[in-house]
């Protein structure tokens, strides 16, 4: 991973040195040590760059206290480390991983 950004409220993007497919997860930390999980499938097939929502389903799923945390926890300024991996199907074992550091 080369870069890690949150674009705005909502969305974060993240971007890598070559193309890459498949599934991902990442763990993101905040200063504050929370751990915030979060997965999914890369999309479009053979980009670089993915825009994702920071929450893992539609605001209706979470409490106005959530969605409050998501949009005011996940700042540029407040992560500290994003730790990633990457498979191309779920039971496999990961064919790309490391940490992107802030």
């Amino acid at each position: 991973m080369t870069s890690f950004r949150i674009i705005n409220k909502t969305t974060f993007e993240m971007c890598f040195n070559q193309e890459v497919e498949g599934l991902y997860a990442l763990v993101i930390k905040t200063r504050a040590g929370k751990e915030i999980k979060r997965a999914g499938q890369l999309l479009p097939v053979g980009a670089t760059c993915f825009q994702e929502l920071k929450t893992q389903h539609g605001p209706s799923s979470y409490s106005p206290e959530q969605v409050r945390f998501y949009a005011d926890s996940l700042v540029d300024g407040n992560i500290v480390s994003v730790k990633w991996t990457i498979s191309r199907r779920y039971y496999e074992a990961p064919s790309a991983k490391g940490e992107f550091r802030k």
